[in-house]
């Protein structure tokens, strides 16, 4: 009995663990700016975000919602997967709590063969 009360109680601090480690993205730029009123964190100039997969992405302008984990760009944006894709594209929605990247514009996806796609818009499960 003792036994089973060992093993439920460490299989729930192992789960409990497990759901508390934060996934943390690592962002760089030249400017940053906290929007107090919107609760934002502002990035401007040579934007680089690097997510726990290795996903990276680039742009010239991002805001960051912190609690939400979403990260909006303006513009014109480049993103190299972990799996080797690059995708070109606007306006991209960053979620890394759903772990989804998003663009309602035109978007240029490569892969390592050189193979080109294009698409209208971009949902891609990270």
């Amino acid at each position: 009995m003792k036994n089973n009360i060992f093993y439920t109680f460490l299989l729930l601090l192992i789960f409990l663990n497990l759901n508390l480690q934060a996934e943390e993205l690592e962002i760089n730029s030249s400017n940053v700016q906290y929007d107090d009123k919107n609760k934002i964190t502002i990035f401007e100039g040579g934007v680089i975000v690097v997510d726990e997969r290795g996903n990276k992405l680039f742009s010239e302008y991002a805001s960051y919602n912190k609690l939400d984990e979403v990260i909006e760009t303006v513009g014109s944006t480049k993103i190299i997967t972990s799996g080797g894709y690059e995708v070109l594209s606007k306006n991209i929605i960053f979620d890394n709590k759903k772990k989804i990247i998003q663009s309602n514009y035109k978007t240029q996806i490569s892969d390592n063969d050189g193979n080109k796609t294009l698409v209208d818009m971009l949902d891609y499960s990270i």
